[in-house]
């Protein structure tokens, strides 16, 4: 399965995601504890694990039109919305609909359930305590 698919169904089931940090760690925590073959390379970073192969792959689905990418103006810093837009649900409806099995889509909402609609700061807490190996400190 082609992994910007399972990133669209991501995304079309959880209507918008808030922030490039919370994206990063839905995707990561897919593929660390439910096993789905993204193939991201993920790297201790700040915030937690960080994927560049990711952030290559949501700029695509940006310019080609598949994800609209919001800006939100927050008390600390500009936050970045995702969402898709009416030509990726389309593409959603018709093709990935059909070809994300039973078992991912189950996974997927499983993670979207539990942590799509928690804050960035719980879903943090628990990614650096579960994996405090994917964090890095910087000075």
């Amino acid at each position: 399965m082609n992994r910007k698919k399972l990133l669209l169904y991501l995304i079309s089931k959880s209507g918008v995601i808030q922030g490039k940090t919370k994206i990063q760690k839905l995707v990561f925590l897919l593929q660390k504890e439910k096993n789905i073959p993204l193939s991201y390379t993920f790297y201790p970073y700040q915030q937690g694990p960080l994927s560049f192969e990711l952030i290559e792959d949501i700029n695509s689905l940006i310019s080609n039109g598949f994800i609209i990418e919001g800006i939100t103006q927050t008390a600390y810093a500009p936050r970045h919305d995702y969402s898709l837009s009416k030509i990726g649900q389309k593409y959603v409806e018709r093709v990935v609909e059909k070809e994300v099995n039973f078992r991912d889509k189950a996974k997927i909402n499983t993670i979207i359930k539990k942590w799509n609609y928690s804050s960035l700061d719980k879903l943090l807490n628990y990614v650096h305590r579960k994996y405090p190996e994917m964090r890095a400190w910087f000075k």
